[in-house]
């Protein structure tokens, strides 16, 4: 087992094999049954080491979660830089974050089914600073440029946003667990989604 003395430049990088190795943990073994010595092992560096870089698995799950929502806002806001119209803006998003998901699976079962506590309750989500909840105040924020600019009719944006973003997860969800299902492409499930959800919306 290797020594917990590293060099500043490979700091970064044990770092990253040791989030790497947590989540195929947490997928093997879920959030309880998860320990920092088994993920130590599998490593090949001591406990010590591993608390160098993170407290404890709760603080493991977080950064992971705060990892996958770090590169899912750069994907909105590049959204953002590029359509200016909020319909529009919301209708890529929508549809962006359908693909965001499949395309990162392992990483978003670890955030979404590891039965974790990991951002408290639905009151610290809201009023905690994380890239989780900046990535909501993102899509929340296109939902109120929506109906600011008369394109939905007036109701509340919490309930749009939210409408949006379960409909994307469920399609996730699906694609993730449904392996023994004939399950229809993703895009063309979240295109007749989203055209579902605009016309509810509509002014």
């Amino acid at each position: 087992m290797q020594t917990a003395a590293l060099k500043v430049d490979d700091k970064q990088a044990l770092r990253e094999t040791i989030l790497q190795a947590a989540q195929g943990l947490f997928l093997e073994e879920g959030f309880e049954q998860f320990s920092m010595r088994r993920l130590a092992r599998k490593v090949g560096y001591s406990p010590t080491t591993l608390y160098i870089y993170f407290r404890d698995k709760q603080d493991i799950i977080f950064s992971l979660c705060e990892e996958l929502f770090d590169h899912y806002l750069t994907e909105l806001q590049r959204v953002a830089e590029t359509e200016v119209a909020p319909l529009e803006r919301l209708k890529k998003s929508f549809l962006l974050s359908i693909d965001f998901g499949c395309s990162h699976q392992d990483h978003y079962r670890v955030a979404f089914f590891s039965d974790a506590p990991v951002y408290g309750s639905p009151d610290e989500f809201m009023t905690r600073d994380s890239l989780a909840r900046r990535s909501y105040l993102f899509v929340r924020q296109v939902v109120i440029d929506c109906i600011t600019c008369g394109v939905f009719r007036p109701v509340d944006p919490e309930l749009v946003t939210q409408a949006f973003l379960t409909a994307s997860h469920g399609v996730i969800t699906a694609k993730i667990f449904w392996k023994d299902f004939p399950l229809l492409p993703s895009e063309a499930l979240g295109e007749t989604l989203l055209r579902g959800l605009v016309k509810e919306f509509l002014a």
